[in-house]
């Protein structure tokens, strides 16, 4: 686990140098700024992606043969084993299309570790990199204030149900797009060299939280505090950092009254004139937190240039400042628990009860269903222990288990999803990546014994920004969201060790590795992209050509069979007016897909249409059955028996 040595006395930059700056400048910065393109959550977006990282990675074996070592190693390891099991679930997984978009979403994050692991060599590298991610952030950030100070249509467009929604169209992926920039300027802050430049990035710090607040999301809030207490645990340089925190929150108290005003609208309309001041009071904020942590980080210079005594001086009383701090917050934060104790214990009871969130106190709101999501998912894990349901199956038994009305496609926790569809093997292998990572913060943060130096601020912003994606998608999908993912594989391509190059006697071999991982990977990619082009073509031809769509929807199904060509195939035979094969292709659906509702469902729409009240009533219940707690076949089935 050999760095590069970074010492004044390293290589000037190359032109090959520069080149491979630029690429990671543009991979970093692509993650960063993704929320303006819906994270690249469509499959048809990120599976090009993958096939094109492939292409790249077997380049990088042909000219360059090297291994992952170390924590490296472990890594990579973990999320191709994730993929891999994932597609070798289409043997079990009752819905197979699904279980291969999942695979090869994993191996995407595990192709784009080892790319950057090629290009990420020595620190200089390792910081254009978290700085690029950075760099898209801070854009979208800019994007956001820039439209709510001068466009009055801004609540319309950017917000839905008065919480920040836009670009992502996402809430809470917003706030963890926005979180992702912060622990890398809290470290600029901390370790820059020029004092001005540690004053912008705290003023910057400020606007993230002030943004991230104006989500309203309470995983948001869990992934901040959670990632703050192991930075500050694992990290040296606690006490610095401390008071760089504590001046960011100075000046994000600034800032609210006018942020509570916006979270206190609850169910009443929020306007555009509630909004700006809170952009304005965080602009002045972040003024105030800037000019204080320039100002304190100025003097703390002049300090340390002079005796070992006002050294120690400085060492005390900065000390004794956080810990009067602490006392005081502690104190607030145990009189306020004692004194909402049987607010608290209401709260964790709205938890487990699933009762509505709270419409004007979200934020300290139990209410909700992640509850029934997991325990779905955890009843999927014990009675699939080892291998699961199957990649992407989570619905397979969701709708009909499930005790709320939410429609929701997955268990909203990386590891109760993963333990839930890929069973203990799953899970070993999520653990793998994540210790790996750890391993590598460690090693970053404190340096080890072999030729690696310790790099803190390294640290700080890479482990940062890894433990606010790990924390928020416990909690929630945010795995599932290729471009937010992106920038936590960068957090970690810059904490993991470099590549080793191999020995000539290798090579070959290496090689032929390669090209056989690049044949594997693409070939059921390219037939799932090939099966949903012709899904989207059969859909576009559907109401003007419905011959055409019925040819392109049963060479999708030749393909890979999946609920929607089935769908495309049975509404094609529809509108030809071809009753018993439109009824056929949704029959042999239902084989496909067993626990599909809506398939059973669209026999009851098409035998309705018919004529055929009996029958469509016997289809009806039977798409109640596979999901009890929806309210428009429940009304079916009631209107059915009352006038049969």
């Amino acid at each position: 686990m050999v760095r590069e040595s970074t010492s004044p006395t390293s290589p000037a930059p190359t032109s090959g140098n520069a080149f491979r700056l630029a690429v990671l400048g543009l991979i970093g910065l692509g993650a960063g700024s993704s929320a303006f393109f819906f994270g690249f959550y469509r499959a048809t977006v990120w599976e090009p992606m993958l096939l094109a990282g492939l292409v790249i990675l077997l380049a990088f074996v042909v000219a360059r043969p090297a291994i992952p070592q170390g924590a490296s190693a472990l890594g990579a390891a973990g999320l191709f084993a994730l993929g891999f099991w994932a597609l070798a679930s289409t043997r079990w997984a009752e819905l197979g299309d699904l279980a291969v978009t999942d695979g090869a979403r994993w191996l995407l994050y595990g192709v784009l570790l080892m790319v950057l692991l090629y290009l990420v060599r020595d620190s200089s590298s390792r910081k254009v990199l978290i700085g690029a991610t950075t760099t898209g952030v801070l854009v979208m950030a800019a994007y956001l204030q820039i439209r709510l100070l001068v466009d009055d249509s801004a609540v319309q467009e950017l917000f839905v149900a008065n919480r920040l929604n836009s670009p992502l169209d996402y809430i809470n992926g917003v706030a963890t797009y926005l979180l992702a920039g912060l622990w890398p300027l809290v470290a600029v802050a901390e370790r820059a060299r020029n004092h001005a430049v540690r004053g912008l990035a705290a003023f910057g710090a400020v606007q993230l939280v002030v943004l991230t607040v104006l989500t309203q999301s309470r995983g948001a809030i869990l992934a901040l505090v959670a990632s703050t207490v192991l930075i500050m645990a694992i990290v040296p340089g606690r006490t610095g950092r401390a008071w760089i925190l504590v001046a960011v929150l100075g000046g994000i108290a600034i800032c609210g009254p006018a942020l509570r005003e916006v979270i206190d609208t609850g169910a009443g309309a929020l306007s555009i004139d509630s909004l700006r001041p809170v952009v304005w009071m965080g602009l002045l904020g972040g003024i105030v937190s800037g000019l204080l942590v320039a100002a304190g980080s100025a003097i703390s210079a002049r300090i340390e240039r002079g005796s070992p005594d006002a050294r120690y001086g400085l060492s005390v009383i900065s000390g004794v400042g956080l810990a009067v701090i602490c006392v005081i917050v502690l104190g607030g934060m145990v009189l306020g628990v004692g004194s909402r104790s049987d607010q608290i214990r209401e709260q964790v009871d709205s938890f487990t009860s699933l009762d509505e969130t709270d419409g004007d106190s979200r934020l300290t709101s139990g209410g909700g269903n992640r509850y029934d999501y997991w325990r779905v998912a955890f009843k999927q894990f014990e009675d699939n222990p080892l291998a699961g349901v199957g990649a992407g199956n989570y619905t397979e038994t969701y709708f009909q288990e499930r005790r709320t009305s939410e429609d929701v496609q997955q268990a909203h926790s990386i590891e109760l999803q993963t333990l839930g569809e890929l069973g203990l093997v799953g899970g070993v292998a999520l653990t793998a990546f994540v210790c790996a990572v750890l391993f590598g913060l460690w090693n970053t943060a404190r340096g080890t014994t072999t030729r690696r130096s310790a790099e803190p601020a390294l640290a700080v912003a890479a482990g940062g920004t890894f433990f606010v994606w790990l924390f928020h998608t416990s909690v929630d999908w945010m795995h599932l969201l290729p471009g937010l993912t992106a920038i936590a594989i960068c957090a970690a391509a810059v904490l993991l060790p470099a590549m080793r190059p191999l020995e000539s006697r290798y090579s070959v071999p290496a090689i032929g590795m390669a090209a056989l991982l690049v044949v594997v990977i693409s070939f059921p990619v390219l037939k799932q992209l090939r099966a949903q082009q012709l899904q989207s073509q059969a859909a576009e031809k559907l109401a003007t050509d419905p011959v055409s769509a019925l040819v392109d929807a049963r060479d999708s199904i030749a393909l890979e069979p999946s609920q929607r060509s089935y769908y495309m195939e049975s509404a094609a035979l529809a509108r030809l007016g071809l009753y018993g094969p439109a009824r056929d292709a949704l029959l042999e659906a239902t084989r496909n897909g067993p626990h599909d509702f809506v398939a059973w469902g669209l026999l009851g729409d098409l035998a309705t249409r018919r004529g055929l009240t009996q029958e469509a009533q016997r289809y009806y219940r039977r798409a109640l059955h596979l999901n009890p707690r929806d309210p428009g076949l429940a009304r079916l089935v009631a209107e059915g028996e009352v006038n049969p």
